[in-house]
């Protein structure tokens, strides 16, 4: 009778502290949401001071609609965004880069706002409205991790966790829910003590066979197990006991054994597959994204700036060297596959063009193309390319075919940047990576700066990177050559 007695108190004790824990979460959600829009109507109210003067009262329709304006675009930049979303909120880290991510969207789209309705005041309106979001959400996210850790010092509302298994891959687990500021807290494993042959970090609480009790004792309310039920058939009677006492049970399968590279786990139908990278431009709904931005910014280059810039470029060409305006070259895209890539001609007619890329005071450039490579103009006919789908805005640089079949021969993983469409600026190139390869060290930097953003990738990393692009034009590059 005491024995389930206590069974029913160690059971109620588990149910009291779910709730609690996602009632916790809800409440912190619905709260820092609330007081965001609470700041986005101050802010709000200082922009229609700032751009109409001293608001009387009754408030006019204009303070209405701005004010609905701008609450409705933080909901739908956070809903797109997932700024409130559980592994958000839990984390303080991801929660302010979310932030960050948001304002930068609501600096866009009031931008936009501001062109249409206050033509006059749109840069001292533009600044004034996402300088006072930035202040006022970053008082809040301080506030928010003021609350953040008040509750999340509180016992009351953790989760206690029992690891079965001692090993790497349970090793992980802990270290994990240490650093990732979870709502968790590891009890200790349960293993043979054969099996542990260090001094560990949490206890070793009890055997395989005694995890219940342990949760029993501890009130974990949490298993995670590195250990499959092939492996000890004793893992299928915890299952079935940890289900009658309300205690979620879960595997962490111990990957290593198959894999010793690093991987990343995707699902199909519940089925795990494991990848060598993480692809973000392999989903869809990324895919259309960036393709969307690409047609439509290539497209307002190509109508407002190459229309008029094409000929004027093409004649100051051919008045100096003659020949064709466009150099054209075939290249390796996305797949490995061909297309011809465009470019201001910068060089006299020469034979070398397809085998021999540009050094530093090379003799074959015009004084006209010396300019245009300094400016980075030359590359500006790609927005031609962009166009046509055969390449990207932002994405690594196709090389000519010669050099595409050396340096595959040299570095492993180069041909993995042809996983995405090839782009007229990239990561590596913002980052210092310009100009010749005259080492196989600088080929690996720049392949590693590739790959990065290939697993890497969000729309905000390609905006970035076309403003570091651009500022760079400004202040001139050593290595455009």
């Amino acid at each position: 009778m005491v024995f389930k007695l206590a069974q029913a108190t160690n059971v109620a004790c588990a149910l009291r502290v779910k709730v609690m824990n996602s009632r916790y979460l809800y409440y912190l959600q619905v709260v820092t949401a609330a007081l965001d829009i609470i700041l986005c109507n101050i802010l709000c109210l200082i922009m229609s001071i700032w751009l109409e003067g001293p608001i009387a009262f009754p408030l006019t329709k204009s303070y209405y609609a701005l004010g609905l304006f701008i609450s409705s675009a933080w909901i739908l930049i956070s809903y797109v965004n997932k700024i409130y979303s559980k592994k958000n909120v839990l984390s303080f880290l991801l929660f302010k880069k979310k932030t960050l991510e948001g304002i930068f969207y609501f600096g866009i789209i009031v931008t936009a706002y501001s062109v249409i309705f206050y033509p006059v005041m749109l840069f001292s309106g533009v600044f004034i409205g996402v300088a006072c979001l930035l202040i006022t959400l970053t008082s809040n996210r301080y506030l928010y991790l003021k609350i953040y850790r008040a509750f999340k010092s509180k016992p009351f509302l953790k989760e206690k966790v029992v690891l079965i298994g001692y090993n790497a891959t349970s090793k992980k687990i802990a270290s994990s829910i240490e650093e990732n500021e979870i709502n968790k807290e590891v009890i200790g494993f349960c293993d043979e003590e054969s099996n542990v042959e260090e001094l560990s970090h949490y206890p070793i609480l009890g055997n395989i066979d005694q995890a219940l009790e342990v949760c029993k004792k501890y009130g974990a309310t949490e298993i995670y197990s590195s250990i499959a039920p092939e492996y000890n058939p004793e893992i299928y009677r915890i299952i079935q006991l940890a289900d009658r006492h309300c205690i979620h049970f879960r595997f962490v399968p111990d990957i290593d054994v198959f894999i010793k590279t690093p991987y990343h786990v995707d699902f199909w139908n519940n089925m795990p597959v494991l990848s060598l990278r993480k692809e973000p431009l392999q989903q869809l709904d990324n895919q259309i994204l960036k393709t969307a931005f690409d047609f439509v910014f290539s497209l307002i280059v190509v109508l407002f700036i190459l229309s008029w810039l094409v000929p004027l470029i093409g004649l100051i060409i051919w008045l100096e060297s003659g020949g064709p305006v466009f150099f054209k070259q075939e290249r390796n895209g996305k797949g490995n596959k061909k297309f011809t890539c465009l470019k201001f001609r910068s060089m006299k007619l020469n034979e070398q063009a397809d085998v021999k890329q540009a050094i530093v005071n090379d003799e074959r450039l015009t004084r006209v193309g010396k300019l245009l490579r300094h400016l980075n103009i030359d590359e500006l006919p790609q927005f031609i390319n962009v166009l046509k789908g055969e390449m990207s805005i932002v994405g690594p640089r196709p090389h000519m075919l010669k050099h595409t079949t050396e340096y595959a021969e040299t570095v492993d993983d180069f041909m993995v940047r042809h996983f995405v469409k090839p782009g007229i600026t990239g990561w590596a190139q913002v980052n210092g990576c310009r100009g010749g390869i005259e080492s196989k060290e600088k080929l690996k930097r720049r392949v590693q700066y590739d790959l990065w953003y290939l697993e890497n990738w969000r729309f905000v990393l390609d905006v970035k990177i076309i403003l570091l692009t651009t500022i760079s034009v400004f202040k001139g590059d050593k290595n455009a050559y």
